[in-house]
């Protein structure tokens, strides 16, 4: 059989085995029928490759895409986004430019006059805005359910209509066993109870669908050809994602970028009940089971104070807030396993948290075998955010094997979380220890925004030596590791690989190079100038398994 190639010959390649500098005079060649990568070599070294009597009778044809004067790079895998769950938030009021409790009423009564049932309101300016409770928001919008979320993602206010709604939701023994505030009289939620109350205002199946369609569309633009989708709360999201997976084969004949998701307990016990409809449907296929897992949250966020750690917060008299209760967590890995799901993710971002994810994971190795029959791989589980881990729960983590995904762009909360941290925000993210402690380390994002770039600045540019690493260890976090968790070993554009591929303007990496900040201060602004250049930044072209990515 005859296959069709493409040859890429860009002015120099930049991978984790080239560091920044790149390889020049480096030719690439695609089968298309496979989508790997099948020669890499000189221009001279491409010539003799191509006049060879085997590779005649193997392609009939190729084409060559010169691409001269640009770069090109691996794809990158962002380990930690939510490309169906942040669509709840297409549709909100953006109070971002309500600065008086005026504007605040007003900006939600002009969405009230609109026909949605339901509304959501996000960017809720806290520290202008105070004092909102349910009273408030039910005098604003007594007709309509209102959720109102504060900047963090992780607690909100809700009026008496989404109250209602959040308890018809939520099943009575369910109740019991989740963490957070749900206190009906004053509307507040936060925690898992504020993750549930989205479904009081989301949109509909198709609304999510098309949010995932497009959000999935941008991140291809910038160069990120793989994505851990790393939780669906509700069955609609689900619903919409496994529609989605479904179209996007049928319709763009690409590959789905969607390497990885994990969903919520509740959510992966309905499926367990719902699987042959889906598969009548031709939603399920095998090999969907592969690549889920079931999410967890440990705790909250450092922005809400809701974070656990051992000592308490600077500036509060709190230690944090467990997001889950121990008896719901244990009870959610045993019906994974009894499933026999062994992808397990767990967000925890303060250092208590984390020591509860390793006391899980110490605790199921022990318990699993009577279970599922053979011994708990913790090389399945992963740790998300992993943000202020100490070395003894690193040294742990590496001993069995677990991963973790890290998102470098949150060190610029660093200058904000001096006053609730102090001196622990040198400790924030720390990339370098967490590499030197050998555990298996990957980016993400979690949207805040999508950008390999901008988080490989970050990761090298942080000013604190525990925090940075270098470009090849960042760039590596982002397309290596990513990929070696989906199960591909892959990254380097070496031969045999997929043609995962993005190829970028010439100046593009000049803003990575230059010193990493001396202080907090110098890295928020450098920071700042970091994001104008690389939170929207475009490909060129994106080839994904070999095929270019159409421009809508």
């Amino acid at each position: 059989m005859e296959n069709e190639l493409s040859i890429y010959q860009p002015e120099k390649i930049v991978t984790p085995e080239t560091g920044l500098r790149g390889k020049e005079n480096v030719v690439l060649a695609v089968d298309q029928v496979t989508g790997e990568i099948v020669f890499r070599g000189t221009d001279e070294e491409a010539k003799q490759w191509w006049a060879n009597e085997d590779t005649q009778q193997k392609y009939s044809a190729h084409r060559r895409v010169d691409h001269k004067g640009n770069v090109v790079l691996p794809g990158a895998v962002d380990t930690h986004n939510h490309p169906v769950l942040f669509t709840v938030f297409d549709e909100t009021v953006d109070l971002s430019g309500a600065e008086t409790p005026d504007q605040f009423r007003d900006d939600i009564r002009e969405k009230a006059k609109g026909g949605a049932e339901k509304i959501m309101a996000i960017n809720w300016r806290t520290e202008k805005i105070q004092g909102v409770d349910k009273k408030e928001l039910d005098a604003i919008c007594p007709d309509k359910s209102l959720v109102v979320i504060d900047p963090s993602f992780h607690g909100g206010v809700l009026n008496s209509r989404a109250i209602k709604e959040l308890g018809r939701i939520i099943k009575p023994e369910e109740m019991k066993l989740l963490a957070g505030t749900f206190d009906k009289k004053t509307g507040r939620v936060t925690e898992e109870f504020m993750i549930r109350a989205w479904e009081t205002a989301a949109p509909s199946v198709e609304m999510m669908e098309k949010g995932t369609e497009k959000n999935l569309e941008t991140w291809l633009s910038q160069g990120i050809t793989g994505v851990h989708d790393m939780e669906m709360t509700s069955w609609d999201q689900f619903q919409a994602f496994l529609q989605m997976q479904k179209d996007w084969q049928e319709k763009k004949g690409l590959t789905f970028p969607v390497d990885r998701f994990y969903i919520a307990p509740h959510i992966m016990e309905r499926l367990f009940g719902e699987i042959k409809n889906l598969e009548q449907q031709g939603l399920w296929q095998g090999d969907l089971f592969k690549k889920m897992g079931m999410k967890l949250i440990a705790d909250g966020a450092f922005g809400t104070h809701s974070a656990k750690v051992f000592s308490r917060y600077d500036d509060q008299d709190t230690r944090g807030e467990w997001a889950s209760k121990i008896e719901r967590m244990n009870k959610a890995i045993q019906m994974a396993l009894e499933r026999g799901v062994e992808n397990i993710a767990i967000h925890a971002i303060g250092d208590e948290a984390v020591a509860r994810v390793i006391k899980l994971a110490q605790k199921w190795e022990k318990d699993a075998q009577a279970i599922q029959g053979k011994p708990l791989d913790t090389s399945k589980w992963r740790i998300e955010h992993f943000e202020l881990a100490n070395q003894q729960q690193m040294k742990d983590a590496a001993g069995m094997g677990m991963w973790v995904s890290m998102q470098p762009n949150f060190l610029s909360d660093g200058v904000d979380y001096m006053k609730r941290l102090g001196n622990r925000t040198k400790l924030l993210c720390p990339h370098r220890q967490v590499l030197d402690s050998k555990v298996a380390m990957m980016f993400g994002s979690d949207n805040m925004p999508t950008s390999a770039l901008y988080g490989i600045w970050a990761a090298t540019h942080a000013p604190n030596p525990e925090q940075r690493v270098t470009f090849p260890e960042a760039l590596a976090a982002y397309t290596i590791m990513g990929q070696r968790h989906s199960g591909r070993e892959q990254g380097d554009l070496k031969v045999g690989e997929r043609a995962d591929i993005a190829v970028l303007p010439p100046d593009t990496l000049a803003g990575l190079e230059g010193p990493a900040a001396r202080d907090w201060k110098e890295f928020k602004n450098m920071m700042a100038e970091a994001k104008k250049q690389y939170k929207d930044l475009k490909t060129i072209k994106t080839i994904m398994a070999g095929k270019e990515v159409p421009r809508n």
